[in-house]
């Protein structure tokens, strides 16, 4: 295999460090030749900080180093526009290892590269709903355990809804505890 000029979003400087999920959002790149592992890093601290646009910022960032690939879990489709526009193709759903492990499962052709993004467009607060999950002893708790709805914020898919007596947090949802047992949800997010 040829060699390529690789970004993958990271959550630290090296090629053990782990693969951060959330394209604009990433603390930085990892710019990498797929063959020999000469690699610099790329600081991503600007687009973290932005409101708006982090994606799209990443992306110029990235297609400003040089690089042909991008290795990422998330990306949105603002940033995948301008990594399409800047000629870079995208491998998309690369989490839960190392940068190391990426390059390696990129060399064997293990990764796809895609055709669309695999994020919608995130907004940097969204709603939280909280439902109850076991019946009340009282119409006073039953009123207080009704489904209820909350603001949430989430970034990079994780949130924490909150409403009626129940609290939860997780990635696209999940279960959470309080005096009614309710499970939080999300719907927004941060961006990506």
């Amino acid at each position: 295999m040829e060699s390529t000029t690789l970004a993958i979003s990271t959550n630290g400087p090296t090629l053990d460090d782990t693969v951060n999920p959330r394209f604009g959002r990433a603390p930085g790149f990892l710019i990498v030749d797929s063959q020999s592992l000469e690699f610099s890093y790329l600081d991503n601290g600007l687009s973290q900080t932005m409101a708006q646009g982090a994606g799209i910022q990443a992306a110029q960032n990235v297609a400003g180093s040089g690089a042909k690939v991008v290795l990422t879990g998330y990306v949105g489709p603002k940033a995948f526009t301008a990594l399409e526009a800047a000629n870079v193709q995208v491998g998309q759903d690369v989490e839960n290892m190392t940068v190391r492990q990426a390059i390696e499962e990129f060399n064997k052709g293990n990764i796809t590269i895609a055709s669309s993004p695999n994020s919608q467009g995130k907004s940097g607060m969204g709603g939280g709903t909280a439902q109850a999950s076991q019946p009340a002893p009282t119409a006073q708790a039953e009123q207080s355990c009704q489904q209820g709805q909350g603001a949430g914020r989430g970034q990079g898919g994780a949130g924490r809804g909150q409403g009626g007596a129940g609290r939860g947090q997780g990635q696209r949802g999940g279960q959470g505890s309080g005096r009614c047992g309710g499970q939080g949800g999300r719907r927004g997010g941060g961006r990506f």
